[in-house]
């Protein structure tokens, strides 16, 4: 059944989720890059909606998980990304149940307690993503997603083969009030 939009209003919210994430080849002098990592993303999000157009800016905590790997006397250890992603959603009119689209460019700062690695990371990257979810209100609403994005520019910055590239899918549930 077809419901009307609803009207403006804005809801702060929770996200947090699963992410797998996958590099092109790349390796230092005593480190190489995992070539797919699991991690997980947390965050907050502040959500303004427009009837079925909404715009939605976040602060995540994204962590790749013993994404660098070394020789036997080298550190090992994990990729952290504080990311400000910048998202358009437009919502399907489905009353309590609302599919939607979501698309954007997320601003990306990577850091690694790892100093050589975190010295060849790149000081900041753009990635776009593009994804699908389901607003479901229930007292409170559930956004369930499914998203993929890749950095525009590679996440090492003196990799001349660009061969970096982070390329992320993330699954997602959000919480808002």
């Amino acid at each position: 059944m077809i419901a009307p939009a609803p009207g403006a209003h804005a809801q702060i919210g929770v996200l947090g989720g699963f992410n797998r994430d996958s590099f092109g080849d790349f390796s230092g002098e005593t480190y190489e890059l995992v070539d797919e990592i699991d991690g997980f993303h947390t965050g907050i999000f502040l959500d303004f909606s427009l009837g079925l157009f909404g715009i939605r800016p976040s602060i995540v905590y994204h962590r790749l998980t013993k994404a660098v790997i070394g020789e036997e006397d080298a550190p090992q250890g994990d990729i952290e990304i504080v990311e400000f992603p910048l998202e358009g959603r437009v919502a399907a009119p489905f009353g309590s149940l609302r599919p939607y689209l979501i698309t954007g460019p997320t601003l990306m700062f990577p850091s690694s307690p790892i100093t050589p690695v975190d010295e060849a990371l790149a000081g900041a990257l753009i990635r776009w993503s593009v994804g699908i979810g389901v607003e479901w209100d229930v007292g409170f609403r559930v956004w369930p997603e499914m998203r993929v994005g890749s950095t525009i520019g590679g996440l090492v910055e003196d990799d001349d083969e660009g061969g970096s590239r982070l390329t992320t899918f993330m699954m997602r549930i959000g919480l808002s009030f």
